[in-house]
């Protein structure tokens, strides 16, 4: 998995966290990271299924694909 940067959580006080807590914001940086990775894969493939649909247009013959 990609490093995707910092998480950072503030207190107008000091703030001693629990378990608890530590372990919900590793989960919560976790989804962040998997959230932004999901984002990226998306991307780079509807860039592919553009460039995919550019060719398909500027394609002056019929396209019959079989299966």
């Amino acid at each position: 998995m990609h490093t995707w940067g910092p998480l950072w959580v503030a207190y107008d006080r000091p703030h001693s966290f629990t378990e608890e807590e530590v372990r919900f914001l590793n989960t919560l940086a976790l989804e962040a990271a998997l959230a932004a990775s999901n984002a990226r894969l998306y991307a780079n493939a509807e860039i592919g299924r553009q460039r995919l649909e550019a060719v398909l247009d500027s394609t002056p013959e019929a396209v019959i694909g079989h299966r």
